[in-house]
């Protein structure tokens, strides 16, 4: 029965840090727009006369207002999502902690 709990436990673990990993993934790729879209508001901030945007392949002029209200919206967004990343990524590394405890004091039992 001791071994049946540990080779749940085990798959729980493993099923939690893959999550983990997937949500790391994901972190990583908002933190690389989130520093676009950062990087691009300093840019325009800079801008003297026309602007542009690439919508697809092309790039097309855009208005320098509007943009500007696009990007700190995205902006907005990304950061909201971080955030929830971010507790997400707490509360698996927190279950993680508590599986290898629970792990290694089964195999402290059978010792």
């Amino acid at each position: 029965m001791t071994s049946e709990l540990s080779a749940t436990t085990q798959r729980e673990l493993q099923l939690v840090e893959h999550t983990l990993q997937q949500v790391l993934a994901q972190r990583q790729t908002f933190q690389f727009e989130l520093n676009e879209v950062t990087n691009a508001l300093g840019e325009l901030a800079h801008a003297t006369d026309e602007v542009y945007k690439v919508m697809g392949n092309i790039m097309m002029r855009a208005d320098k207002t509007r943009l500007k209200a696009e990007l700190e919206e995205r902006k907005k967004s990304l950061e909201l999502h971080m955030q929830a990343l971010e507790r997400q990524e707490q509360s698996l590394e927190k279950k993680s902690a508590e599986l290898r405890q629970n792990l290694v004091d089964k195999n402290k039992d059978k010792i």
